[in-house]
């Protein structure tokens, strides 16, 4: 479905962000089998630079400021943070 959303006529200049989350359990196997699952690396390289893959943990807070960053570059929709 993800591929078949990227391919639509009307998204074809669209910039997409997948997150994935759980980046902080303990194996990254669990995380490897749904890239493996979802075909993210074949999807990736078929779309290019139209998609981003960001891994973040909510427990850590690891891979957040990237995710806020890619929203501020890619959006005219403008993230402040709450420090």
């Amino acid at each position: 479905m993800l591929m078949e959303m990227l391919s639509h006529e009307k998204l074809v200049n669209t910039k997409f962000l997948v997150i994935l989350g759980k980046k902080d359990l303990t194996s990254r196997k669990k995380l490897n089998h749904l890239k493996f699952m979802m075909r993210l690396d074949n999807i990736v390289t078929q779309i290019g630079n139209r998609i981003t893959v960001e891994e973040v943990s909510s427990i850590t807070g690891e891979g957040i400021e990237a995710v806020q960053n890619w929203i501020t570059n890619n959006t005219s929709v403008k993230y402040h943070s709450r420090k």
